[in-house]
Formats: C-alpha cells, sequence, structure tokens
C-alpha cells in the first residue's frame, strides 16, 4: 500500500508553510522521524491547516503501522478542506487495512466524486467490488481504469480474471497477451495465458506460457504440475518427472 503521491504545495507564506515543507522535504528523503514534530508545530501555528494534517496521520502510519493512529489526522484533513481528494484516497487505503471494507468503498468512492479521474482511486474501488464477488461493478471500474492506464497490470490482469471465472477466454486472452508484452515478468498473467491455451487444446502454446510462468517465478508450483501434465500428454517421462519432482519439493506432505 503506497499512501505518499507527491501533490502540490499549498500556497502558505507563514511559518506553518514554512515547517510543511520542511516536513515534506523530510518525508521525500524517508525521515519520518523528523517530519512529525516539523508537522505538529504547523498544525500548532495553524491549526485549519488541512494538508498539515493529511501530511501528519501518512506519517503517524509510517511510524507506527499502526492504521488507528493515522486515521484520525486524516479526518481531521477532511473535515477542514472535504475536497481533498488525496486524503479521502488515502483513508480508503486504511480503512483496507483495517478490513473495513465499506469505509473503504465510501471514501473511495467519495475520492472519486471530488476528481473522477483518480484512477488509482478507481482501481482499488474495483478490487473492493472484487472482493465483495460484485462482478459487475468491478469490471466496469476496471474498464475504466484501462481507459486512462491502457498497460496499468493490476487493471489488465484482474479484469482477465474476472472473464476467465466465466469462461469469456476471448475476452480474456488480448488482455492477458497485452500484460505479458509489455510486463514480461508477469508470472500469473503467464499463467493464466497457460490455462486458455490448454482449455483451447493448444499444448505447445500452453507450454510455452507456463516456462514463462516458472522463468518469471520458479516456484510456481501450479505451473511446475501442469508443464509435468503436458510433457506427460507428449510422452517426454523425463521432464514430466523432473517437474512434479518440483512440485512436491514446493509442496512437502
Amino acid at each position: 500500500m503506497c499512501l505518499f503521491l507527491l501533490w502540490p504545495l499549498p500556497a502558505l507564506s507563514h511559518e506553518a508553510g514554512n515547517l510543511y515543507r520542511e516536513a515534506l522535504s523530510a518525508v521525500e528523503r524517508q525521515d519520518f522521524k523528523n517530519a512529525k514534530p516539523l508537522l505538529e508545530q504547523a498544525i500548532q501555528e495553524f491549526p485549519a491547516f488541512a494538508d498539515a494534517h493529511h501530511l501528519y496521520g501518512l506519517v503517524e502510519f509510517q511510524l507506527t503501522q499502526q492504521p488507528e493512529r493515522a486515521i484520525p489526522a486524516l479526518q481531521q484533513a477532511i473535515r477542514l478542506n472535504p475536497n481533498l481528494a488525496q486524503a479521502q484516497y488515502d483513508l480508503a487505503l486504511l480503512f483496507i487495512k483495517q478490513e473495513k471494507m465499506k469505509e473503504a468503498q465510501d471514501t473511495a468512492q467519495q475520492a472519486l466524486k471530488i476528481y473522477p479521474r483518480f484512477w488509482e482511486a478507481r482501481l482499488t474501488l474495483g478490487k473492493l467490488f472484487d472482493r465483495q464477488g460484485l462482478t459487475n461493478q468491478a469490471i466496469q471500474e476496471y474498464q475504466t481504469v484501462l481507459t486512462q492506464q491502457p498497460l496499468q497490470a493490476e487493471a489488465l490482469y484482474n479484469l482477465a480474471a474476472q472473464y476467465m471465472q466465466t469462461e469469456e477466454f476471448d475476452l480474456a486472452q488480448p488482455l492477458l497477451t497485452q500484460l505479458t508484452e509489455h510486463h514480461p515478468h508477469h508470472a500469473d498473467g503467464w499463467y493464466l495465458l497457460g490455462r486458455i491455451a490448454e482449455r483451447q487444446n493448444r499444448p505447445t502454446q500452453a507450454l510455452s506460457a507456463y516456462q514463462h510462468v516458472i522463468q518469471a517465478n520458479p516456484d510456481h508450483s501450479e505451473a511446475h504440475y501442469n508443464l509435468g501434465f503436458l510433457y506427460q500428454q507428449q510422452g517426454d517421462q523425463q521432464k514430466a518427472i523432473e517437474h512434479f519432482q518440483r512440485v512436491s519439493q514446493l509442496n512437502p506432505q
């Protein structure tokens, strides 16, 4: 979960603005310990400083890894400036950390109301729908992400996986082809291409796809098992045994 994106510095000339800028520089250096007191001073100087509350919440999470310590600051930032789309999105990510999916969904949707082209929030919303089994809503969000970011790996893979569940292989395959062309080490994308090739009785293409899987992830036991099965079908017992043995090594009883 990445909570830090750079956003424009607020146009402040007073001391609170200077402290905020120093804190932001510290954050960019991953120096969260020194950023925190700078933000506390900025908020003391200017209690209605929404951006400072927002950044303070993110710093608090980085220091503690406890969402409950960070959430109040983000909520205060939103109370002070309800149009902070980034704060809404970051709050949604923290709710996900707490497994509060309804709150996360509502907050991500609010971020999108403020900024409809916020594709990171839309991708997160799609994944939330995915987790709830809301297939049509998830598909719609992934498709919208891809209109803005055609090569976004998670959106390509997740949308293809949705089509795989309904056996719409003609829709899944071009997405996976695009995914693996532009992200050639995406093992799971290659694996789904292998599954499609097997279902369509194209063993040569399936073998090639599974070989790409284990090049990207040598410990992918399902790919080793499927390679063993395909080599067995082709009569190559030695290669079949090698892959089945690898499965046993990866999954000892």
